[in-house]
């Protein structure tokens, strides 16, 4: 069924290409988003499998109407079918894909995080086919983080729906990733275009080092949100039309950045930063018709239809509220509720204190910041500190504005001059007839490209301020208590893990304003652009030589700064480590942990305990937190909670716990004849057996326990 799931889309995504008019890659992760939150409305309802019928029954409806033309029509659409589907970026898209699902079905599970929560829900919501009831999510610690990449993970999951494969989990992540990054500078010169894709496919190596180990949400939504900014930028500076389409693709991108993780709001709000402070320019603005270069629809065409620009930009706003309202008020009701935000809330209640090892924590973020490279994996090429690159996505719009005086100055006409803003000018025939000899026009096109630089510059120092000092207030509030970040090491690689969104998405914004000038120079035959004047053509393509000069610096930069450790172990060298990785993961497991899991085994089905919390007491004696944490990923989709018993347990203690547990059933390791009797005391028989489960009955302040109708010897 997954076959079908796939050709529906593909053929979404060409109608939509086809009804405004855009290649099938700027499409993609539209449709991406689009099937994401239909996964997301079906997960409610546990009905995930449903998405084979609407996915047939969308095929069904696209065929109907594609009968209902003409012979002649049906041909067009067929040859327009196959032209877009053999676009190179396409092809590379779907190789690529299938690449790594080939090299990624057999790897396994081994960072922290993934095990924790990211790979764990997924893995419940392809068995229990959407969100868990009441007190089922298997990881209450991170209960209200949103679910948009673990739907899309499950996607792939699904293509073995009858065997659970993790590697299947990476091929999505990695896939999703890929669909957002290809389409960021395909929009350049046809010969530049291999190189800049390339350089954006590398970015999020260069800024992040936990990329390659494992799912990392972080840079999930480093590279939507570098998508969304050059988005707008592309629509702001005429790149792309202003119509219904890029209001859609701002709003999705908006929502699915949401649906990543909490903190997807912070940045989807610095994108709104980003439309005032950069893209819009007096009354030009960023959803409006006078970005001037004459690509955009005329206000009576499609971007007409709604002519309040206020309202086009509230859009995207309202329908991140309604997401968020979604999903908060289902986590409300299911109680879902994450450790962090727990704590945040209980902050928030009782007054922030200052914690004494605030001085260490900045000390050991300053060493990270400024010393410690970024990456994991040592590699033979460069590893920035995150300090470095802060600088770098500060200074690179300054030497933009240089380069674009140098190719103003060459040219001597502002018709392809350089547009980090957006004139306001009129039309491209109007920029054409303008004299060489114009030189107001010209040094009022330097003043603008110097105030759009300014403000780019702004941005960047806004949005690093916000990113770096909102992950140190975090180390010193909900983060208190993780002692591992007084090693500047750990410190650094949570400030690259945590700041990817920031450094990922200047480096995409970077590409794609390269893409774009080398699009309004050279490429003009694209997207509708304006004719080159050939008497000018000499200077023309000095000017793109000139932007083909940046493009390179910025591909080099990508190439010698990757992680090409972490890469190699993506895609093949975990194989050289998968024993070891999965003896390691067995050595996670103690005798009790196993004799647990082995009884979930045996009574695990939808109808009994998946879904259906369990306390799980364990002996006080033994540190086992990092072996609960196992324990819970492979038991998944039960959820289970765990809590310290010891021998001489007292009932009033236990009942506590089972009580404040919200627990269905009971489970508990052998700790000695006081805590049995204890829990004895509470069975009908008045017989408690250790290794066994027990359905929880609560009633009048107190609690039952009935031996598990499904629970055998």
């Amino acid at each position: 069924m997954f076959i079908i799931i796939l050709a529906a889309f593909i053929f979404v995504s060409f109608a939509l290409s086809q009804r405004y008019d855009r290649d099938m890659i700027t499409v993609v992760p539209v449709t991406t988003v689009i099937l994401v939150f239909i996964l997301y409305i079906l997960a409610f309802f546990r009905a995930l499998g449903a998405i084979d019928i609407i996915a047939a029954g969308v095929l069904v409806l696209l065929i109907f109407f594609f009968f209902r033309n003409d012979k002649n029509e049906r041909k067009k659409i067929i040859s327009d079918f196959v032209k877009k589907i053999t676009r190179p970026e396409i092809i590379l898209l779907a190789v690529m894909s299938l690449l790594i699902i080939f090299l990624e079905k057999n790897r396994i599970f081994t960072w922290w995080d993934d095990i924790n929560f990211w790979s764990t829900d997924t893995k419940s919501l392809y068995f229990l086919g959407g969100f868990a009831g009441k007190y089922g999510n298997v990881s209450p610690s991170f209960g209200d983080y949103p679910q948009g990449l673990e739907l899309f993970k499950w996607l792939f999951l699904h293509m073995s729906p009858h065997k659970y494969i993790a590697g299947l989990q990476f091929a999505g992540y990695y896939v999703l990733n890929l669909i957002f990054l290809i389409p960021v500078a395909h929009k350049t010169a046809p010969r530049l275009r291999p190189f800049l894709i390339i350089a954006a496919i590398l970015v999020p190596g260069v800024a992040d080092g936990i990329h390659f180990g494992g799912t990392c949400a972080d840079v999930t939504m480093g590279i939507v949100y570098g998508s969304l900014l050059v988005s707008l930028y592309e629509i702001a500076s005429g790149n792309e039309k202003d119509d219904n389409f890029s209001l859609i693709k701002i709003t999705s991108y908006a929502v699915f950045l949401s649906s990543i993780k909490q903190v997807g709001v912070q940045w989807a709000l610095l994108s709104l930063i980003f439309w005032m402070i950069v893209c819009r320019k007096k009354s030009s603005v960023c959803f409006g018709n006078a970005a001037g270069n004459g690509r955009n629809v005329n206000s009576k065409g499609n971007g007409g239809k709604m002519k309040s620009q206020f309202c086009r930009l509230l859009i995207p706003i309202l329908a991140v509220i309604l997401y968020l309202a979604s999903w908060l008020s289902f986590c409300l009701v299911r109680r879902r509720v994450a450790k962090l935000t727990s704590e945040g809330l209980h902050m928030a209640k009782s007054g922030f204190t200052v914690p004494e090892n605030t001085s260490e924590l900045m000390q050991s973020f300053a060493k990270a910041f400024f010393d410690f490279p970024m990456h994991v994996d040592k590699n033979l090429t460069v590893d920035l500190p995150p300090a470095a690159m802060t600088v770098i996505l500060i200074v690179a719009p300054l030497v933009i504005y240089v380069v674009s005086l140098i190719a103003a100055k060459r040219r001597g006409n502002i018709s392809v001059a350089v547009r980090l803003t957006m004139p306001e000018t009129a039309s491209g025939a109007v920029r054409q007839t303008m004299p060489e000899t114009a030189s107001g026009a010209v040094r009022q096109t330097m003043s603008e490209t110097a105030s759009g630089a300014v403000r780019l510059t702004i941005f960047e120092v806004i949005s690093a301020a916000a990113s770096y000092g909102i992950i140190f207030l975090a180390h010193i509030t909900i983060f208190r208590t993780e002692s591992q970040y007084l090693n500047p090491a750990n410190m650094a690689l949570s400030i690259s893990r945590y700041g990817a969104p920031f450094t990922i998405g200047g480096l995409l914004l970077a590409a794609g304003i390269i893409a774009a000038k080398n699009t309004n120079i050279y490429d003009n035959s694209e997207a509708g652009a304006d004719t080159i004047d050939i008497s000018k053509q000499d200077t023309c393509i000095r000017e793109v030589k000139i932007w083909q000069i940046i493009a390179a610096v910025f591909t080099a930069f990508a190439i010698l700064c990757t992680d090409y450790s972490g890469l190699w172990k993506a895609v093949y060298g975990y194989r050289q480590t998968l024993d070891a990785d999965k003896e390691y993961i067995s050595e996670m497991h103690d005798d009790d942990g196993l004799l647990f899991e082995e009884a979930a085994d045996r009574c695990k089905g939808s109808d009994k305990l998946w879904g259906h919390r369990v306390i799980y007491f364990r002996d006080s004696k033994n540190i086992h937190w990092v072996k609960d944490t196992y324990i819970s990923a492979d038991v998944s989709p039960v959820p289970v909670i765990f809590a310290d018993i010891s021998e001489n347990e007292e009932d009033g203690t236990l009942a506590a716990k089972v009580m404040q547990s919200h627990a269905e059933y009971l489970y508990s390791d052998d700790a000695g004849d006081t805590a049995c009797a204890a829990l004895s005391a509470h069975t009908e028989d008045g017989e408690f057996k250790y290794g066994h489960f027990y359905r929880i009955i609560c009633e009048a302040g107190s609690y039952r326990l009935e031996r598990a109708e499904f629970d055998t010897e």
